[in-house]
């Protein structure tokens, strides 16, 4: 485990320290005592009672960070239909599905394939704070837990769905509501530039030559291209 002590102190220096006693027989009956700390030397100094305003101040902090921890990963109004799970714990995770849809699309130049507009096939995310997983869907409807997944016909991605982040600054999503929290992966993804395979073939032609087509002629994309995972929606489930 990584010692994070030097990288914590350089930011964050001890002002307080709060001891609490509790009585021996009287259960619930407790006493606060607060200490100063001594700058220079580090040590406990001027003890005394916690006082009202000190205990308000510490309470009103408390719950300014509980409120802020509490809006992550809620929903703007009614749940979106189109999402599929949602956990706020921890990291947190949702996965959600997109029907097929028209995206300007980027990629690097050594790939010799043009940037521009050109049809996605229906895609189904998962995603944390700090990863994110894509498969491609041969519907438009709501997934189920028998639904088929495909490879994402797309570049950056690996077989078992993951995304490559490479350099690329995520946004930060710690307090995000569900559907900032959507749009900013889908953002991330589409703006990002496509560079390399992956170690995976994601379709069973070339895929600089399909994504050429697909944007030089705007057809909606042919999911006769696509292939099968052997990944399913239930075994990404928790």
């Amino acid at each position: 485990m990584q010692n994070i002590t030097s990288d914590f102190q350089q930011y964050y220096q001890p002002k307080t320290a709060l001891l609490i006693y509790q009585h021996t027989t009287k259960s619930g009956s407790i006493y606060v005592e607060s200490f100063e700390i001594d700058q220079a030397t580090g040590q406990p100094i001027n003890a005394h009672p916690l006082s009202i305003e000190e205990a308000q101040k510490l309470g009103r902090r408390l719950n300014a960070a509980q409120e802020k921890h509490m809006g992550f990963l809620v929903p703007d109004g009614l749940m979106p239909e189109n999402v599929l799970y949602v956990n706020p714990r921890g990291e947190g995770m949702v996965i959600w599905y997109t029907p097929p849809m028209k995206q300007k699309l980027f990629f690097s130049s050594h790939l010799g394939i043009k940037d521009g507009p050109a049809y996605v096939p229906a895609l189904l995310w998962k995603a944390t704070k700090n990863q994110l997983y894509i498969f491609a869907l041969d519907k438009k409807k709501r997934p189920t837990l028998s639904t088929k997944l495909y490879h994402a016909p797309l570049f950056n991605t690996a077989s078992n769905g993951l995304v490559c982040i490479g350099d690329v600054k995520i946004p930060s999503l710690d307090t995000a509501s569900l559907g900032r929290f959507m749009q900013a992966w889908q953002d991330f993804f589409f703006n990002s530039k496509f560079s390399h395979l992956n170690g995976l073939l994601p379709v069973s032609v070339d895929p600089k030559q399909l994504w050429n087509e697909q944007v030089e002629t705007g057809k909606p994309f042919p999911n006769k291209f696509l292939l099968a995972s052997k990944i399913t929606l239930k075994s990404i489930l928790p």
